[in-house]
């Protein structure tokens, strides 16, 4: 059972339990249907890699789309969705050294976020001295750049870059956020701080989501791809950043 069809069921049991009178066993398979959920999560989101998602974005540079090359990355460094990644422009994205509403000049990279899950008018930092670069370069692409691809089109991208890897990964455009924050939680930093920086609700959501981030990457097959072994040996040549 796919998770889009479980939630599809899910608001449909709990429309009817809501607007009409619902007979017993209408109730008991929409609490049965929460009760699998909890227990069996189906179609786990994997986390991407800092290697991969630096292989992934050459393949895009090489493809003739630096822009979304580039996304990726950002992706990755700031923790973004694809609801908030897609309102990413050049007018969002802020260097190092700009002026913030206090006054103080920043020493980390931020993009502006009208809306998010969590409320709206975000900062999402970057503080990652290569996503800072890559910030840098977006920034002056997308002078020229229109519209980002809808989530459907962004995977099947994504989908098919990994593939020309050599990979068999079920990886969507949340890969970049998930795999950012286990890599912050599996390098020591606070829970507290990934919840600010991944601009999550609660802590004890977030728990949940990295012990299981960490159980699935931990399980990765090796990467030979030359793209891959070339990007993780000389990332910022191979990203055309120096």
């Amino acid at each position: 059972m796919s998770r889009q069809y479980l939630g599809s069921m899910q608001k449909l049991l709990a429309a009817l339990r809501f607007y009409s009178p619902v007979p017993l066993v209408l109730l008991c398979s929409c609490n049965a249907l929460s009760g699998w959920d909890t227990k069996h999560p189906v179609d786990p989101k994997n986390p991407i890699t800092l290697q991969l998602a630096i292989a992934v974005a050459v393949l895009s540079i090489q493809e003739g789309e630096a822009a979304h090359g580039y996304l990726y990355l950002l992706m990755y460094f700031a923790k973004l969705r694809h609801s908030e990644a897609v309102q990413v422009t050049s007018s969002s994205l802020f260097p190092p050294g700009y002026l913030d509403q206090q006054g103080v000049t920043t020493s980390f990279a931020s993009i502006l976020l009208p809306r998010t899950k969590t409320g709206p008018n975000k900062v999402a930092l970057v503080k990652d001295p290569l996503g800072i670069k890559v910030l840098c370069r977006l920034k002056t692409l997308l002078s020229n750049h229109s519209t980002w691809p809808s989530v459907w089109t962004f995977n099947s991208a994504l989908a098919r870059r990994v593939r020309l890897l050599g990979l068999d990964l079920n990886l969507t455009s949340h890969c970049f956020r998930r795999g950012s924050a286990v890599a912050d939680y599996m390098n020591g930093v606070p829970i507290r701080t990934i919840m600010e920086d991944g601009r999550w609700a609660s802590q004890r959501s977030l728990r949940r989501y990295l012990e299981i981030s960490r159980f699935l990457i931990v399980r990765y097959p090796q990467c030979t791809h030359p793209v891959f072994l070339a990007a993780r040996a000389t990332p910022l040549r191979m990203l055309q950043l120096g």
